[in-house]
C-alpha cells in the first residue's frame, strides 16, 4: 500500500492497495488525516521497520518504510506498507 500525507498529515495520495489495507477508497480517504485513517503511528517510524498490526481484517506483521519528498517546495511522508 502506497500513503503520501502532506504537513499537515492528511492523506493526499493513496494506491489501490492502500484503499484495501485500510478498507476505503479514495474518495472517502483523501483529505482525512493519519489519526482518523488509524495511520498516525506509522509517520512517527524513522527510515524503515517491521510492525505488528491489523489491517483490513488481516493482521500480521507488516513492512513499514517512510520517505520525505517534497511537492512544490512543501515536505510530503510517503508511507509504504508491504507484508
Amino acid at each position: 500500500g502506497l500513503f503520501s500525507f502532506d504537513d499537515e498529515h492528511k492523506l493526499r495520495l493513496i494506491n489501490p492497495a492502500g484503499e484495501r489495507l485500510i478498507s476505503k477508497r479514495a474518495g472517502a480517504a483523501l483529505g482525512r488525516s493519519a489519526a482518523a485513517l488509524g495511520l498516525d503511528d506509522l509517520l512517527r517510524i524513522e527510515g524503515s521497520e517491521t510492525v505488528k498490526r491489523a489491517f483490513g481484517g488481516s493482521s500480521g506483521r507488516w513492512d513499514v518504510r517512510r520517505f520525505t519528498v517534497r511537492e512544490g517546495g512543501k515536505p510530503n511522508d510517503l508511507l509504504v506498507v508491504t507484508d
